[in-house]
C-alpha cells in the first residue's frame, strides 16, 4: 500500500511540473536572413532532394 501511496505522489509532482517547464522555455528568435541567388538556388535542389526522400518513406508506409 505504501508503495502505491508513493507512486501516486511522484506521478502527481511530475505532471504538476509539466506547466511549469513549458512557461519557462522562450520562443526562438527569428531573424532575417539575406540569401544570394546561389545558395537559394543550392537549398531549392536540397527542399527537392527532401521532398523526394519524405515522399518515397510516405510510399513505404501505404
Amino acid at each position: 500500500m505504501r508503495k502505491i501511496m508513493i507512486s501516486a505522489a511522484a506521478a502527481f509532482l511530475f505532471m504538476s511540473a509539466t506547466p511549469v517547464l513549458a512557461e519557462n522555455n522562450p520562443q526562438p528568435e527569428t531573424k532575417d536572413v539575406q540569401l544570394t541567388s546561389q545558395q537559394k538556388q543550392e537549398l531549392s535542389v536540397l527542399y527537392k532532394e527532401m521532398l523526394a526522400k519524405k515522399k518515397e518513406i510516405l510510399s513505404k508506409y501505404v
